[in-house]
């Protein structure tokens, strides 16, 4: 399968029409703001049983601190008896954020893959599938966040190498120049993980009951030579990022020149157009992993689209 720019072409259009014409849009967005009011729902109520758990030290500084805040000084010094229950509570909410997001991910990959497939009449009871396996789901998100964080590391180590010997070669020039390495190097070293791995919950919604580790496995098996593919699919949408672009200079213009009500609007109105870019891309990807796969893929008027 040949990646040029006719074949993007054609995966933009069909991402766009589906996105409209077969209501993905909106199936996709419910889909993110159910999770994200679960999300939040989750929060305030572990936030509330603490508190309420905590008893009386608990109320009495958080009525200091909002008494302190609301006069203009400094919070009070946290006390001593508190701290433990503070550590615990952010242990176990940073858990349930983990098991969160892993459910999360798997379900807007598996709505986005009942959508391509044109199979999107039960998309809700997909959406919510992660329910049944969270802890696997929470260890892929996990093994996932410490490949991007050991290949940071990594490219970090090496960039900062770079810039060390470069200033002890050639002065002030050289820690300039290393300087301008480092902020390219480390995020194009990025890519690599993040390519490598970037079907991993498409993958696991096909394979529900892999492993974490037979799901990243797989994941690298499909983009063993296919990475350039979906960075180039990821490039085609070039076009698309320049509305966000021009809507963010406007806002930081409006508000340097004092309008700081069109600069408001300008980044109010940033936020849907991100949230549509965002699912135009990743539908396009879609279509690329159903290509890869052999996954049958149906267009707006429910004719299959061959490769």
């Amino acid at each position: 399968m040949v990646v040029d720019g006719e074949y993007c072409g054609r995966l933009r259009s069909w991402a766009w029409r589906g996105l409209w014409e077969r209501c993905w849009f909106w199936k996709l967005f419910a889909t993110g703001l159910m999770f994200g009011f679960i999300s939040q729902m989750a929060q305030s109520v572990l936030n509330t049983t603490f508190v309420v758990l905590g008893g009386v030290a608990h109320m009495e500084y958080i009525h200091d601190v909002m008494a302190a805040l609301s006069a203009g000084s400094a919070p009070p010094a946290l006390p001593q008896e508190i701290v433990p229950e503070l550590v615990t509570a952010g242990l176990i909410t940073a858990f349930v954020s983990v098991i969160l997001s892993g459910i999360a991910s798997f379900g807007m990959a598996a709505v986005s893959l009942k959508c391509a497939r044109g199979e999107d009449s039960d998309w809700l009871a997909s959406a919510f599938g992660g329910f049944r396996r969270p802890l696997s789901l929470a260890w892929l998100f996990v093994r996932l966040l410490l490949i991007y964080t050991v290949w940071s590391i990594a490219a970090s180590l090496v960039a900062f190498a770079i810039v060390l010997g470069l200033a002890r070669s050639t002065g002030a020039a050289g820690s300039m120049m290393g300087i301008a390495v480092f902020s390219v190097a480390v995020p194009c070293a990025m890519l690599v993980p993040f390519y490598r791995y970037r079907f991993a919950y498409l993958v696991q919604a096909d394979n529900p009951d892999f492993s974490a580790g037979e799901t990243l496995r797989r994941t690298k098996e499909l983009m063993d030579g296919n990475m350039w593919k979906s960075f180039s699919v990821d490039c085609s949408y070039w076009f698309a990022f320049l509305l966000p672009l021009l809507l963010t200079l406007a806002g930081v213009l409006c508000i340097l020149v004092g309008r700081n009500g069109l600069g408001l609007l300008a980044f109010l109105f940033l936020v849907p157009v991100l949230w549509v870019l965002f699912m135009y891309v990743k539908m396009g990807q879609v279509g690329l992993y159903l290509a890869l796969t052999g996954g049958r893929r149906e267009d707006a008027q429910n004719e299959v689209v061959n490769e």
